[in-house]
């Protein structure tokens, strides 16, 4: 399956030299919490103001370390991935610990340098979470839109015009 890309990122993917990278942005949100969970995969070092955070149109992502297993893209099986965050401050741990049922995950990749141009996306639930004293990890899957096909029954009393 391809994906469109903007033509600033086709221009330096196709350069034979480049100094743009590119970012996972990872959106963590559950129904209980009072506001999302927004970490960036960056390892650049500090800013000359120590800052440690992406803005990425208007939200700003703590750069904090993780690392995820993209889902497949065969149209063979249902897509699932899994993501790994570092359990260094015990502070997410603590929101994972204080909700029940899954966290909606939204992936997304940017430009180093224009961080609000969003050139990939995935949305995932998470589950089954696992945790130990350096990392807590979970399954993301995507929702089964054809476990809920048919919709309904095709009955004469729900569709009276097919009979």
């Amino acid at each position: 399956m391809t994906r469109p890309l903007t033509q600033y990122s086709l221009t330096e993917m196709y350069r034979q030299e480049s100094a743009e990278g590119w970012i996972l942005l990872c959106t963590l949100s559950h129904p209980d919490l009072a506001a999302p969970i927004r970490v960036a995969n960056d390892f650049r070092p500090a800013g000359p103001d120590g800052a440690r955070v992406v803005i990425s149109r208007g939200m700003t992502f703590v750069c904090y370390p993780f690392a995820v297993e993209l889902p497949t893209d065969d149209g063979e099986s249902v897509p699932s991935a899994s993501l790994a965050i570092d359990n260094v401050d015990r502070s997410i741990l603590a929101l994972f610990r204080s909700v029940q049922g899954p966290f909606h995950v939204l992936l997304e990749v940017v430009p180093l340098s224009v961080p609000d141009v969003v050139e990939a996306s995935h949305a995932l639930q998470m589950a089954d979470i696992e945790y130990d004293a350096s990392t807590l990890k979970g399954n993301l899957s995507m929702d089964n839109l054809m476990a809920a096909y048919p919709g309904q029954s095709y009955t004469p009393n729900l569709f009276p015009g097919l009979f």
